[in-house]
């Protein structure tokens, strides 16, 4: 591997992990449900939290209701990676159409998908592999 890709490699991590401090600092559950919202619109929010109802979503965003705790959890990763693809590509619209494109990586399937079925892992590998090359 050369060095400039073990560096993104790194970098990635990096990047994640300051996101992920960053959204930890949010306690109300209705902000971050907001932030993945305003990028992936309340369908993408309820297909990566299996939720039937987009209007679930409308409450959680309005405070009228909150997410268990998982979904919460699963909230929270799919914005950690929106945001860490978004710094990468410098773009809104790139972040949210590699979450939402099909992917050979997933086979064609989308990130946001298996970030749903609570493979984060994956799709961090997916990340550091799409970002490098």
């Amino acid at each position: 591997m050369p060095a400039s890709a073990v560096q993104d490699h790194f970098s990635v991590d990096r990047v994640f992990e300051d996101v992920r401090l960053e959204i930890t600092q949010i306690v109300d559950p209705a902000e971050i449900v907001r932030k993945l919202a305003y990028a992936l619109g309340r369908r993408g929010v309820a297909r990566l939290t299996h939720t039937s109802d987009p209007s679930t979503v409308s409450r959680w965003i309005t405070g009228r209701a909150a997410p268990h705790a998982q979904t919460l959890q699963r909230i929270r990763e799919g914005y950690c990676v929106y945001e860490t693809m978004r710094r990468y590509f410098g773009s809104d619209t790139a972040a949210e159409q590699w979450l939402t494109g099909a992917s050979a990586r997933f086979d064609y399937g989308m990130p946001l998908d298996a970030l749903a079925d609570s493979r984060l892992r994956d799709v961090i590998a997916a990340m550091k592999a799409d970002i490098i090359q």
